[in-house]
């Protein structure tokens, strides 16, 4: 039989077939060249058996290219803006914060303010978080400011229901309530001793003002200063030996230190501008007070030397009277931020202000009271 060689396969196949018997491609039909670069001869390990059809060359996958992603650029940018902004406000103090962030670890008590919400100046207490305010002496008279006892049992405040203002004592709820001093002259800005015995306030029963004492009930009054200058608004030390107040005695109202007796009298704040209402952190190392050295008046600290004076709100709005919380760790204030004359809470150091009581109406003069 004769046979040709096929063409593209070499397999022999019969003369008369017009197609490979084993490729199955036209025997008359000579393989065409292919266009382009040759392929590169296989290697050993993948070459392909003897007499088969030849294999395609397998091109590498090359990716389509990529559109560039401008997206991220400012995705970047804002989160580390982001993260900026939150290390500025922590590290600021008293100048982040919209007063909206729940204050936190907060000593348990009560909030005892002041508030013209019903017309005139009532006494208030409400809770540590500022929720229910009740208003504690419900009288058409002006009812301003108000101390807690240490203990939490009693209040002790300033009122006009008798003709002129007098300082009057009553129950945690408002019940009882007991004119104390009983002085055609005006006494007012009265305050605790730490142990509950004693009460300091300020009086123009001698033309001007200076601070006396009185038992809780009462009792045995005596006459702290005597000073032509005004010396007002005590507050005791932490051990009930020592009274910071405001004075005149240098022309501006300043801070000044004496003993229990009206000894030992010392200017803590020898600056220019207007420094007032200091107050004596229970912890004992700082003594807190407002100032209008920067222009508007903020709460600074200072050590009892009158050392370190710090601004701890640095805020444009008036912070004004404060108390210190039972632990010394908060400060609640009066402030305008909101607007209106409301409450806040901050870290001792100033930090996280956050709004405790806010409403319409003024109110002031907010002051830490202990658990029922």
């Amino acid at each position: 039989m004769d046979t040709i060689t096929c063409p593209h396969c070499g397999q022999q196949t019969r003369a008369s077939a017009a197609f490979c018997t084993k490729c199955g491609r036209s025997v008359t039909q000579a393989p065409q060249p292919p266009s382009g670069p040759m392929p590169s001869p296989p290697s050993v390990a993948n070459a392909p058996e003897a007499g088969a059809p030849p294999q395609p060359r397998l091109q590498p996958w090359t990716p389509p290219p990529r559109e560039p992603r401008r997206w991220v650029v400012p995705v970047v940018v804002f989160v580390a803006l982001g993260i900026l902004g939150g290390v500025l406000a922590s590290t600021l103090r008293g100048g982040g914060g919209d007063g909206n962030e729940p204050a936190s670890n907060v000593a348990p008590g009560r909030l005892l303010f002041s508030s013209q919400r019903d017309g005139n100046w009532e006494v208030y207490v409400a809770e540590a978080d500022g929720s229910n305010p009740r208003n504690l002496t419900n009288a058409p008279s002006n009812d301003f400011p108000a101390d807690p006892s240490p203990d939490g049992e009693k209040i002790v405040f300033r009122t006009d229901r008798d003709g002129n203002f007098e300082i009057y004592v009553m129950n945690a709820d408002g019940t009882d309530p007991q004119r104390l001093t009983t002085n055609p002259a005006e006494d007012f800005w009265p305050t605790w001793s730490p142990d509950g015995e004693r009460i300091a306030f300020s009086s123009k029963r001698n033309g001007n003002d200076d601070i006396f004492i009185m038992d809780a009930d009462g009792s045995n009054v005596r006459q702290i200063t005597d000073d032509p200058a005004d010396d007002r608004n005590p507050s005791f030390s932490p051990d009930g030996t020592r009274l910071v107040f405001e004075s005149k005695r240098g022309g501006e109202f300043d801070v000044y230190m004496m003993g229990i007796d009206g000894g030992s009298v010392t200017r803590l704040t020898p600056d220019a501008g207007v420094d007032r209402n200091p107050v004596w952190s229970p912890r004992g190392d700082l003594i807190a007070f407002t100032s209008l050295r920067d222009g508007n008046e903020e709460i600074y600290t200072m050590r009892l030397d009158g050392s370190e004076q710090t601004n701890i709100t640095r805020n444009p709005a008036e912070d004004s009277y404060f108390s210190f919380t039972s632990d010394g760790n908060h400060i609640v204030f009066q402030t305008a931020r909101s607007g209106a004359d409301d409450i806040w809470i901050m870290e001792s150091d100033g930090r996280n202000p956050t709004a405790l009581i806010r409403n319409p109406a003024p109110d002031h003069v907010p002051r830490w009271m202990s658990p029922a």
